[in-house]
């Protein structure tokens, strides 16, 4: 298995790994919106990492936010997935230091993440590599919906 960062030109590679993702979160989104929205993000807005066996097993999406809070650029680990049958095998730790590291070099003060309830083994991932659980609820709002469409 290796890991490599994905291209705008290369994003569509991993659609179906997070397109996995949504659809095991509830999430409708899909198709166009999210290629636009990868593609997007690769430019400029943070990064994206595919672990390869020889195909996409796994997949982490990082964007940048600058935090008053931490005084400095901050990397949010918006996904990380891995494919149920290669789940336990270090992709995703593989991938989570990957990412971590890439975040580090370009100068983010910290990486942040959430967990949805009842994802206790990747919660323990996340305990495992230094993360600490926070006190807050996250709460989200949408003020602009997408209109998804394959």
């Amino acid at each position: 298995m290796v890991i490599r960062k994905i291209s705008t030109r290369t994003a569509p590679s991993v659609l179906p790994l997070l397109e996995a993702q949504y659809r095991d979160h509830g999430i409708e989104m899909r198709g166009r919106p999210l290629l636009r929205a990868l593609r997007t993000l690769l430019r400029g807005h943070g990064f994206v990492l595919a672990a390869l066996d020889p195909h996409p097993i796994g997949v982490a999406a990082v964007s940048w936010e600058w935090s008053l809070e931490r005084a400095g650029l901050q990397a949010w680990l918006e996904e990380l997935y891995v494919v149920p049958e290669r789940r336990g095998q270090g992709a995703g730790r593989g991938l989570l230091r990957k990412a971590t590291a890439a975040a580090k070099r370009s100068g983010c003060v910290s990486m942040e993440l959430e967990v949805i309830r009842g994802h206790d083994r990747a919660a323990r991932l996340y305990l495992r590599e230094g993360f600490a659980r926070l006190p807050r609820a996250r709460y989200s709002r949408t003020l602009k919906p997408v209109a998804v469409s394959r």
